[in-house]
């Protein structure tokens, strides 16, 4: 099992210096490679990236301009995975208590799965501080989705997944932020995929540098859950 192992970051050196090495030391028989896409940082996370680089030579960085975005930064990524690697997984640059989990998302897979997704909304999930408002929101969202689409997966928005490479071949993901955390899970399973899910945490950043804002980024979310239902409408004709 080969997998490359693509992760944004948007001023993340001191997360990334420490997310490296341990994805090295937990997970080295799968790494094919690892993709840090600098989404233009202004702190010295190309700095950092490339000094790993030079330690861990299965680690290629992608430098990006503005403009920026989770969605842009993810897309580059994909893009720029090996043609000789057979998985891709999805995660942030500060899942630093979320490395040993990744075992779980590959034993899953393992069972012959197309896609594993890292739920918190399942029995043995977890949040950690996690703010009231994104709990609500992405909870109604899901209500809808899963409602109009019939979709059974309880956590489709979390940017933690393993996909078998041909998913981000045949699949065209157009979000240029947050809100493509919800076309990679969303689209999928409607193509058909066999996706299934396993229990993870999500913990608060001591220090958080994202700006996830949920009123902000609800149009894009809406954007994609409209695609996907004329999606599903037109592929039941």
């Amino acid at each position: 099992m080969k997998i490359s192992f693509v992760i944004p970051a948007h001023n993340e050196e001191n997360n990334l210096k420490k997310l490296i090495p341990a994805l090295v030391k937990e997970l080295d028989k799968y790494i094919f490679e690892i993709i840090v896409v600098n989404d233009a940082s202004k702190d010295k996370t190309k700095e950092v990236g490339e000094k790993l680089a030079k330690k861990y030579k299965r680690l290629k960085m992608v430098n990006r301009a503005p403009p920026c975005g989770v969605g842009r930064a993810l897309r580059d990524g994909y893009k720029a995975v090996s043609k000789k690697s057979d998985w891709v997984l999805s995660m942030d640059c500060d899942f630093l208590e979320n490395v040993k989990e990744i075992k779980r998302l590959i034993k899953k897979a393992q069972q012959g799965y197309d896609g594993v997704l890292g739920s918190r909304y399942i029995s043995q999930g977890k949040l950690v501080n996690y703010p009231f408002i994104k709990k609500v929101a992405n909870r109604i969202y899901h209500a809808l989705v899963r409602s109009v689409l019939g979709i059974k997966q309880k956590d489709l928005t979390n940017n933690f997944k393993l996909y078998k490479r041909e998913i981000f071949q045949s699949i065209e993901f157009k979000s240029n932020d947050f809100a493509i955390n919800a076309e990679t899970g969303i689209l999928p399973v409607l193509k058909g995929y066999d996706i299934a899910e396993v229990p993870v945490s999500w913990i608060q950043r001591t220090f958080d540098t994202s700006d996830f804002k949920v009123f902000k980024l609800a149009p894009s979310y809406l954007k994609v859950a409209f695609r996907a239902i004329k999606l599903k409408f037109l592929s039941d004709k």
